[in-house]
């Protein structure tokens, strides 16, 4: 009995870790679209094609990004006041402590560095 609660235990974490990365990666990737395509309209324009495209990026990264915020719930320990993950590592890069580490890791080195201006998360001053 005991034997089988560890085993569907770990299977679940597995299966956590396994949506989480899928999460992350596709979520980060959608990001890195949506940031080309604001710079690149920002810039020289985009054609109605790319526009529409766009859009429809757009709406797909911001599902994810809905679901991503939301499991990172037992990551940051705490049920998203957001619907985005972005303001919520906002609130949490100036407090001391470990979520504050998670979120400003995460806003340094996978966010403001992709971001049209360098500035994506409130985390810098």
């Amino acid at each position: 009995m005991l034997t089988t609660i560890a085993l569907y235990l770990a299977v679940a974490f597995d299966i956590y870790w396994l949506v989480y990365a899928y999460l992350g990666i596709a979520t980060w990737v959608l990001y890195l679209s949506v940031m080309r395509l604001q710079e690149t309209r920002d810039g020289v324009g985009l054609t109605k094609p790319a526009l529409i495209v766009g859009y429809i990026v757009l709406a797909i990264g911001l599902a994810h990004d809905c679901a991503f915020n939301f499991w990172n719930t037992p990551l940051l320990w705490e049920l998203p006041q957001e619907w985005l993950f972005t303001p919520r590592c906002s609130r949490h890069c100036h407090q001391p402590g470990w979520k504050g580490a998670i979120c400003t890791w995460y806003c340094d080195n996978a966010l403001d560095r992709f971001a049209p201006g360098g500035k994506h998360c409130s985390c810098k001053a």
